[in-house]
């Protein structure tokens, strides 16, 4: 269906643009990021990314939820474009990441959630 929304999306593609359909403010302080390592996190990596924000869970595959910041997000960018750059994909952790992906959103038809 065309207007599915999914928050699993192949981060070598970029995020889809239906994931920014659902609406979220702009936080005044830190906010949450999801980044995601080029590959299976190494100590090193875990120490590189723990140094530039907190760190709150881990996410499949190889990526991690974490809260940062203006000037660790900026570092987290600077992650990216260095020589070695060990992050695959970093973003907003959106409202769209939040929706179990077997819930319908095109149905409108009143769903139990807890």
């Amino acid at each position: 269906m065309a207007n599915e929304i999914y928050a699993a999306f192949d981060t070598t593609e970029g995020e889809p643009p239906a994931l920014n359909n659902l609406s979220e403010s702009q936080p005044a302080g830190d906010q949450l990021l999801l980044v995601q390592m080029i590959g299976p996190i190494k100590q090193e990596w875990f120490d590189m990314l723990q140094a530039n924000a907190e760190i709150v869970s881990y996410v499949p595959n190889n990526a991690y939820l974490v809260r940062a910041g203006a000037d660790g997000i900026q570092r987290l960018r600077d992650l990216r474009v260095e020589d070695k750059n060990i992050i695959q994909w970093s973003g907003p952790f959106r409202p769209a990441y939040k929706i179990a992906p077997e819930l319908p959103l095109d149905s409108r038809q009143a769903t139990m959630v807890t």
